[in-house]
Parts: C-alpha cells; sequence; structure tokens
C-alpha cells in the first residue's frame, strides 16, 4: 500500500487507543487525524504523545463535512453500552447514529477504504439491543458503497489493566478463545488496511468480514 492519510473515530475507547498508538508508528501512514468529542493531550487521550496526531474536536450531533475532508483510510471505533451511555436510545445514538453519519460523511469525501469493529453476535434482525445494533450499522456501512469496506467482528473484549473490576471478574469464567485483547483489533484493523492493494479484484468482495477467530491469529 502507499503511504496513505488516516482518520480514527473513537479513538479515545479501548480499542481505538491502541489503533492511534499503532498508527503513530506505521511508516506507512503520513497522516493521522482523531475526531474526539473534547480537548485534551494526546497523551491523556491516546496514551500517546506525537506530532503526528492531528486532533480535531467535533459536535457529533452537528458534524460537518469539512471535518472528514482529505482521508484515504477511515478506522471506526466507536462505540459504547447501554449502562455507559444510560439509556437504549443513547446507545444507538452512539453505535449506529454517530458511526453511520461519520462514514457517509468520508464516503462523500472520496475516502476509499472504510474499517469498522462491530460485534461477533451482529444481526439486525435480533431481538436483543446491542446484536441488533452492531447488525443495522453493518448493513448501513455496506450500503454507502466504500471501495472496500472491512468489518470486524471479535467477541468478547479484553481491555488494558485499567479496565473495570467487574468485567475482570465475568472474564475469569468465559474461556479463552473467546476473549481477544483490544491491542490485537488494533492491530488487525491496520494490518488489513495497509494490505490493500487499490480497487477491488474479481471475485473479491468490497465488503469483507473479519471473524473473531481471524482477529486472534493475525
Amino acid at each position: 500500500m502507499m503511504p496513505y492519510r488516516a482518520i480514527v473515530l473513537g479513538g479515545t475507547g479501548a480499542v481505538g487507543r491502541h489503533v492511534v498508538s499503532g498508527l503513530v508508528k506505521s511508516q506507512l501512514c503520513k497522516d493521522l487525524t482523531v475526531i474526539v468529542r473534547r480537548q485534551g493531550d494526546p497523551q491523556d487521550l491516546f496514551g500517546i504523545a506525537s506530532d503526528k496526531i492531528n486532533v480535531v474536536v467535533v459536535d457529533f450531533d452537528h458534524l460537518q463535512q469539512s471535518s472528514f475532508d482529505g482521508f484515504d483510510v477511515a478506522f471506526s471505533c466507536l462505540g459504547t453500552t447501554r449502562a455507559q451511555a444510560g439509556s437504549a436510545a443513547a446507545f444507538k445514538k452512539v453505535d449506529l447514529d454517530y458511526t453511520v453519519e461519520s462514514a457517509r460523511l468520508l464516503k462523500e469525501a472520496g475516502t476509499q477504504q472504510m474499517l469498522a469493529v462491530t460485534a461477533a453476535n451482529a444481526n439486525a434482525s435480533s431481538w436483543f439491543l446491542y446484536p441488533q445494533t452492531k447488525g443495522l450499522a453493518e448493513q448501513k456501512l455496506a450500503e454507502l458503497n466504500f471501495q472496500r469496506l472491512v468489518i470486524l467482528r471479535p467477541m468478547m473484549l479484553v481491555r488494558d489493566i485499567s479496565a473495570r473490576f467487574v468485567e475482570k471478574v465475568g472474564l475469569a469464567l468465559i474461556p479463552e478463545s473467546f476473549q481477544v485483547h483490544v491491542r490485537q483489533v488494533a492491530d488487525a484493523m491496520i494490518k488489513v488496511a495497509e494490505q490493500y492493494q487499490g480497487a477491488p479484484q474479481v471475485g473479491v468482495p468490497a465488503v469483507e468480514f473479519i471473524s473473531h477467530s481471524d482477529i486472534r491469529t493475525m
């Protein structure tokens, strides 16, 4: 892949922080913009400081096209939980509305490659909030017709040592094969992005899904 300009959505989250760190270290990523909701020092926001990082503060309820112009590759790590969001509607606003509207603006601006993290159980037809929302996000992202859309579907995310105690207790009850560290997801996103060779070849789908097991072995 040629050197590229990248934009990260959700760069302060568990996966996003590692994506930002990985792109700072990447020799192919020549320019890095991170969209955030609040101003702050890059070291505090992303766990890494670099002159390569351009922080852009936005209001996700009133996004401007100018914030999304000029990027080759987009990494979407936006996501929350119902508990963190405070309600089902607030959860869907982040995981569905913000994700899709940001992607729409990127597509309008000419971004060719979009990578997004959803979930292994994503299913737009599900009766349950989380998989349904993730599945709807996948559908709407696909409808935007990026030149290349890559959707990563991890199962149980293992966060850094600062993760909440209740999550650690829960992970102890889940088979290790169902778990994947957030850093592995971020590394997989960057690796897949940088393997891209341009327009899709015959027989290669414009939408690619990276399974949990594939993420673990990349």
